[in-house]
C-alpha cells in the first residue's frame, strides 16, 4: 500500500492448531532494529571504557608501590640504611613493605654490631702491640743482663 514495505510475522500458537501473524511497515520494524542496535553499540562502549579505566586504576594501584618499593631497595642497596617506606595497606604489598623496612633494620643492626666488634678488634690488637712492645724490651733487658753476666763470669 503507498509504495511502502510491510513486513509479517507468523507464529502457530501451541497445540490449538491455531496461528498468529503480525503485519508492519517495514520502517516501523527497522526504526526499532536501529534503535536497539544503537543503545547496545553505546552500552558496549560504555562498558570498554568503564572496563579500562577500572583496568588502569588497578595496574597504577599495584605498579606504583612497587615501583617505591624498588627506588627504596637501589638506595639500600647503595649503602642507605636509613631508607623506610611507609606503606599502610593490607594486601601482599603492604607485608612486602614490611618486612623490607624490617630487613633494613637488621641490616642497620647487624653493621652496628660489626662495626662495635672491629671497634673491640682494634681496641685489643693496640693492647696486643704495646704488650709485644714490652715484652721486645724485657727480652732485650734480660738479653743485656745475660751478656753482662756472661761478661764477668768470663
Amino acid at each position: 500500500r503507498n509504495g511502502m514495505t510491510r513486513l509479517a510475522a507468523f507464529a502457530p500458537i501451541g497445540q490449538t492448531g491455531l496461528s498468529i501473524a503480525v503485519e508492519a511497515d517495514e520502517r516501523d520494524v527497522v526504526r526499532a532494529i536501529n534503535a536497539m542496535r544503537n543503545n547496545t553499540t553505546a552500552i558496549i562502549i560504555a562498558a570498554v571504557l568503564i572496563g579500562f579505566i577500572l583496568a588502569y586504576s588497578l595496574a597504577l594501584s599495584l605498579s606504583t608501590p612497587i615501583i617505591r618499593l624498588k627506588e627504596s631497595a637501589e638506595k639500600v642497596a647503595q649503602g642507605d640504611l636509613t631508607e623506610e617506606i611507609m606503606m599502610n595497606r593490607g594486601d601482599e604489598i603492604g607485608a612486602l613493605a614490611t618486612a623490607f623496612n624490617s630487613m633494613v633494620h637488621n641490616l642497620a643492626g647487624i653493621i652496628a654490631n660489626v662495626k662495635s666488634s672491629s671497634g673491640q678488634v682494634l681496641e685489643t690488637s693496640h693492647q696486643l702491640a704495646a704488650a709485644a712492645q714490652q715484652t721486645s724490651a724485657s727480652i732485650e733487658t734480660v738479653a743485656r743482663s745475660t751478656s753482662q753476666f756472661s761478661g764477668t763470669v768470663s
